[in-house]
């Protein structure tokens, strides 16, 4: 799949941060989430618990607030995550998405004076923010530094042109404001600069500033596959593996240049055992000063067993991190190779509840997924999926499948409808109690063709009632799809969105038998999942109305469980059993069609 450079640099989170002053000065850095544990030490630290903290708020227009409702605001429609900070309890927002209504707005919120003349000579001022943007070219937010009063300060853009999808949010920012407060250390002031015309807004949490080190590399991100060539998955099925070129995106946060970068790579197989591979470093010459580059790590790994696999990265260069920077020049990243589920999220990755747009007071039809490349020839079995706890009771759920067939200029996901399901499941309250996926069943042959890509999503209809659906918030390939009429005359389009919903596929032969169904005019499937630890389904095929009962068998041939007992007419039929009550085992599955008798195995595993 090819995309332009600047389109997938937007993934890293990374944008130029140009900075001026009105002394026509012009220095670059970076904006970047972080997932540091240094402890740097703080001369100036604001977390907004319960108030302000000293901050003003001025400007025309929306201006910016402290609140502790969230984590979405009450009147917005603007979805927010929690902060990525450990003081959620509170932040300063400007929601102009509730109070803009067309207004334009030029808005400020500022520090009280700080003196750091006591604190060393290199500086950098860190924040969360959670940005989305409305219009591209219309709403810019900033950062000013000043030690005159503003009279004069320096300027750097955090937000211009970054677009309403493809969002990192939320976002952990740095900005070296060495030269800012040379000036006049003790009468240092900073303000945080919005403008838009009726925009999303701007939350603002967890303000510091700390120390620059002379030294400090640290590996941002890594990836288990080369996402500018492909998507990254955490589970994928033995037969949909591919080649692996691992890569990691490592920065210099420190105040002087890294020479001869070098990363490394470790994969572990599912026993701990270290894999040997054909390329196992990467080197980079030099870093500059709040700058970063992207390592790519041909590996000619592929992976060839089922279990979870280990990646272990590290980086090191000429020049040892300072004392005070040490400890994020590694990092881990696992990847579950499965007998038939395919997925971009594990379990523990799930942070976000994401659902449709209300508009008027009615939610709309929506429809959210995710992309699957194709290696092997399969069949699609079924669609799961986490639901989120504010789901309605009853509201029900059905699957399409797409060709993907890409993002045009304007950002919009190009696709080509396969098949929409008429069928669908409705959400019951023990969906919701057991934490556990709803598997929807497939129940026709829809065969994957090898080296194409597929959107799969979940629909949901709208109207009194919801949806949610367990994500990840901050996706890193941005293989979702955000289906709806969204501000469209009523017309259907699609969109790429910042979180990575649980939305995932079970692939596989197509389980009807076409000898037995000739044979015995009915056929009977393999259960899936298998091995089951909770719900399995069971399909089967008549070819004419009949007296049908299916029972599971134990070991010792005892009956443990009727599942049904019914006169059925001609098709394809799924029984859905609960096997969380089974010791973990060997059990049979019995199917009587009018006499006939048919019996397949399966596996309990706890």
């Amino acid at each position: 799949m090819e995309w332009g450079i600047w389109g997938r640099l937007s993934i890293f989170g990374l944008r130029i941060l140009e900075i001026n002053n009105n002394y026509m000065k012009s220095i670059f850095t970076f904006l970047f989430l972080s997932a540091s544990v240094v402890a740097f030490a703080q001369y100036g630290e604001w977390q907004f618990d319960a108030d302000a903290e000293g901050w003003t708020t001025s400007g025309a227009g929306v201006v910016f607030e402290y609140t502790n409702i969230g984590p979405e605001p009450t009147a917005s429609i603007w979805g927010v995550p929690e902060m990525n900070t450990s003081t959620p309890e509170g932040w300063m927002m400007l929601d102009d998405d509730a109070l803009g209504n067309g207004l334009i707005t030029d808005s400020y919120l500022t520090s009280p004076i700080l003196d750091l003349s006591d604190a060393p000579a290199q500086l950098r001022l860190e924040f969360d923010q959670y940005f989305q943007e409305f219009e591209v070219g219309f709403d810019t937010t900033s950062v000013e530094v000043s030690t005159d009063g503003f009279v004069t300060w320096m300027t750097t853009t955090i937000n211009d042109d970054v677009g309403r999808s493809n969002r990192p949010n939320p976002e952990h920012v740095y900005i070296n404001i060495t030269d800012a407060v040379m000036g006049d250390p003790s009468n240092v002031q900073i303000r945080f600069h919005y403008k838009a015309e009726w925009s999303y807004g701007w939350q603002i949490d967890n303000i510091e500033i700390v120390e620059l080190p002379d030294y400090d590399l640290e590996i941002f991100d890594a990836y288990t596959d080369n996402i500018l060539t492909e998507y990254e998955y955490r589970i994928v099925p033995l037969d949909q593996n591919q080649e692996l070129e691992v890569g990691m995106i490592i920065r210099n946060f420190g105040a002087q240049t890294l020479t001869g970068v070098e990363g490394t790579i470790e994969v572990l197989d599912p026993s701990s055992n270290a894999l040997t591979l054909d390329v196992s470093t990467g080197a980079i010459d030099s870093i500059q000063s709040f700058g970063l580059d992207t390592m790519w790590i041909a590996t000619g790994l592929t992976l060839s067993e089922i279990g979870e696999y280990t990646f272990n990265f590290a980086a090191s260069a000429d020049q040892e991190d300072d004392l005070i920077a040490q400890g994020n020049e590694s990092t881990t990243r696992f990847v579950d190779v499965t007998e038939n589920i395919y997925g971009h999220v594990a379990d523990d990755e799930l942070d976000y509840e994401a659902t449709g747009r209300e508009i008027n007071g009615v939610w709309n039809d929506f429809m959210m997924g995710s992309v699957f490349e194709i290696v092997s020839e399969t069949d699609i079995l079924s669609v799961e999926v986490k639901l989120g706890a504010e789901t309605s009771v009853g509201q029900e759920i059905d699957v399409w499948v797409y060709d993907w067939l890409g993002t045009d200029d304007d950002g919009f996901e190009m696709v080509d409808e396969i098949t929409t399901y008429t069928w669908s499941h409705q959400i019951t309250q023990e969906d919701l109690d057991s934490d556990d996926y709803i598997n929807i069943v497939i129940n026709e042959q829809i065969t994957l063709q090898a080296g194409s890509t597929y959107f799969v999503g979940i629909h949901g209809f709208g109207g009194d009632e919801v949806v949610y659906v367990k994500s990840r918030f901050g996706d890193g390939d941005y293989s979702t799809i955000m289906y709806g009429d969204f501000f469209q005359d009523g017309n259907d389009f699609s969109f790429g969105w910042a979180y990575e919903p649980s939305v995932r596929i079970r692939t596989g032969d197509w389980v009807i038998n076409v000898e037995e169904y000739n044979e015995f005019g009915f056929a009977l499937g393999q259960n899936y999942p298998n091995p089951a630890t909770g719900i399995t389904n069971i399909p089967y095929e008549l070819s004419e109305a009949s007296k049908v009962s299916m029972s599971i068998i134990d070991l010792s041939g005892r009956t443990v469980d009727l599942l049904l007992e019914a006169n059925q007419g001609p098709g394809i039929h799924t029984a859905t059993y609960n096997a969380s009550s089974l010791e973990s085992g060997i059990y049979f599955y019995e199917l009587i069609v009018n006499g006939e008798r048919m019996v397949k195995r399966m596996e309990i595993s706890k």
